[in-house]
């Protein structure tokens, strides 16, 4: 098998492990439609949809090359939203060939001391009220072995609403030191979901943004860690998604934890929104 066939078939196997978690996760979704079926005496069917907003394809080429992550992926693979684009000026996020999960290539992104920085796309605004968007990547976090008896850096994926108002949706991320998964409240503090992560291991990471009950919900490897309302819930206009950035960042308050240096490996960035109705809607 050549090249183009592994990766081509690697590719059919990540689509049908992502089906696999989508038909777990669309019960949730159904039980705010069948109250309204049940209110309304309505027989229509009930009808969920997925579509996949933004799919990396591995961050493999042809779209991806060597090098910088920014300004990369211009037509934005099934958008036209392309390219990437970088928040903050320390670190990097680097395509490379060395780690990689089942393909050829991934991300590499670097904090150094000083840096908070984060990449993303622009993507979507749900459809509905109903609406359902999940953010899935694979990602490893090296140790973080420099300063023993701290916190962080902390290396994830923010979702966010910048189409009225800036406003976070949800977070997680991996405490580079400690192994931690860490969510934020709503008043942005970091919190210790009790889950841990095997550092210098991959593991699968999702966070299922809920517009129906304005919850977010985080899991790794298929199990839930958390689920809270959306960060900034009480302080900003909520109406849509529109970027999940990975994010690196400090850890910690303190001179010591903003010195602190990590890495970590993202593969396989998927956005996918789940939108609902009725037959005949």
């Amino acid at each position: 098998m050549n090249l183009r066939e592994r990766n081509k078939a690697r590719r059919l196997q990540r689509q049908r492990l992502r089906q696999a978690r989508r038909n777990r996760r669309l019960q949730p979704l159904m039980e705010p439609l069948e109250r309204r079926q049940l209110l309304s005496g309505s027989p229509a069917e009930i009808v969920l949809y997925d579509s996949i907003v933004y799919d990396s394809q591995g961050f493999e080429s042809p779209a991806f090359v060597a090098g910088d992550l920014t300004g990369q992926d211009a037509t934005g693979q099934a958008t036209a939203l392309g390219p990437w684009v970088r928040d903050g000026a320390e670190g990097s996020a680097t395509v490379q060939t060395t780690v990689a999960l089942g393909g050829s290539q991934a991300v590499q992104v670097d904090r150094v001391a000083g840096s908070e920085d984060r990449w993303g796309m622009t993507t979507l605004a749900p459809r509905a009220p109903y609406d359902a968007v999940l953010v899935e990547w694979d990602m490893r976090v090296d140790a973080q072995t420099a300063v023993a008896g701290t916190y962080g850096p902390f290396m994830g994926v923010e979702a966010y609403d910048t189409n009225a108002t800036f406003a976070l949706l949800g977070a997680l991320y991996v405490d580079a030191t400690t192994g931690d998964l860490i969510t934020l409240d709503s008043n942005s503090f970091a919190t210790e979901t009790g889950y841990q992560a095997t550092l210098g291991t991959w593991h699968h990471y999702e966070i299922q943004l809920d517009f129906t009950n304005v919850t977010y919900t985080v899991l790794q490897d298929d199990i839930q860690v958390d689920s809270r309302p959306f960060v900034d819930l009480g302080v900003a206009t909520i109406t849509s998604f529109t970027d999940a950035a990975i994010a690196a960042i400090q850890g910690a308050a303190g001179s010591t934890a903003d010195s602190l240096e990590a890495t970590a490996y993202v593969d396989n960035y998927v956005v996918t929104e789940i939108y609902s109705g009725f037959t005949g809607d």
